[in-house]
């Protein structure tokens, strides 16, 4: 698909650039609606304490006041991180073509693509999207208040909240109906 995107999110154990991941949520989208299925791959948190990424105990505090689903993930089997960071290159270049094109959203400017990125430099791989494709949904969704209000309302609220895959997925859902109100 060649106006693909991909929506990420990530449950994280800090909120720093070098932050261990948990999990990595995607969701492919266009203005038209949903690609595919949404995503979800839980990370081995030991290997990347092995590259120097880093806890926060104000993270894990806050993880600790979650509902268990969203911290059923921490035991759940976890993937390789060159494995899971493999396997998401795969889905992105599947869904969203080339990384010259590959557009990929994260909820804020600052976060989601940019710790993903990181852990990519941690493991010497190569990103399968370039910077100046990341989008903000965060952004988004303060550009177009109203629409944003309006969309919540209609979008499921069943999901898991802080779980990757579930806020990828509302997230995307949410992003198409912000798009189809300022493009249609």
């Amino acid at each position: 698909m060649n106006n693909a995107m991909v929506m990420v999110d990530l449950e994280t154990l800090g909120t720093a650039p070098d932050s261990i991941i948990a999990s990595i949520g995607a969701q492919g989208f266009t203005i038209e609606g949903l690609v595919g299925d949404a995503q979800e791959l839980i990370l081995n948190r030991a290997e990347q304490a092995a590259e120097g990424r880093t806890i926060h105990l104000d993270t894990i505090d806050w993880w600790m006041d979650q509902s268990s689903e969203a911290r059923a993930m921490f035991s759940q089997p976890k993937v390789s991180v060159r494995s899971a960071l493999n396997y998401f290159s795969y889905y992105v270049k599947a869904t969203a073509g080339d990384p010259e094109k590959a557009v990929l959203w994260g909820n804020g400017a600052d976060f989601d693509l940019v710790l993903l990125g990181s852990l990519y430099d941690s493991f010497k791989l190569e990103r399968p999207w370039r910077y100046f494709n990341n989008r903000c949904f965060r952004t988004l969704k303060n550009l177009l208040p109203t629409a944003y209000k309006v969309a919540k309302q209609t979008i499921p609220a069943n999901l898991i909240k802080h779980s990757a895959k579930e806020d990828a997925k509302w997230q995307a859902l949410i992003a198409v109906q912000l798009l189809q109100t300022y493009y249609v």
